[in-house]
């Protein structure tokens, strides 16, 4: 699968389709993807906090913009890590980027960061592997 079907985008982080997700839209640009996000209290875990699984998804959808965007092939995640810095509030914005550090083979290697919109400081940060959707 090397192109996306994105009249009918179902995904949680950017899907348009999808009435119940974030419906975030990745910028992709030459460098990667960089947006500001704000996430409302539907997608929090502990009282005025985004929830932990919900950052590493809008990290690991960034990364996976930013592949596409560099290679215009559909991916999907072989690995992820993220490090969480401190909490992600409630109704603040967040500056998200992400990059493709290098190609190997067929791996993409990649790279995301949010900071507080405010402050600059660094709420996540995340490296992600990903692969072409139709090698596995």
């Amino acid at each position: 699968m090397a192109w996306v079907d994105w009249s009918d985008n179902r995904c949680i982080i950017c899907g348009s389709k999808n009435p119940h997700g974030l419906q975030l839209h990745f910028p992709h640009q030459e460098a990667g993807v960089r947006l500001t996000v704000t996430v409302g209290e539907k997608w929090q875990g502990f009282e005025g906090i985004v929830h932990g699984g919900i950052v590493a998804g809008i990290l690991d959808d960034a990364m996976w913009h930013a592949t596409y965007s560099r290679t215009g092939r559909s991916v999907v995640t072989a690995r992820l890590e993220v490090r969480y810095r401190r909490p992600w509030p409630v109704g603040s914005p967040v500056v998200v980027e992400a990059q493709v550090e290098r190609q190997k083979g067929r791996l993409a290697i990649c790279w995301a960061t949010a900071h507080k919109a405010d402050d600059g400081g660094l709420v996540a940060s995340a490296r992600g592997h990903f692969l072409p959707a139709d090698s596995v």
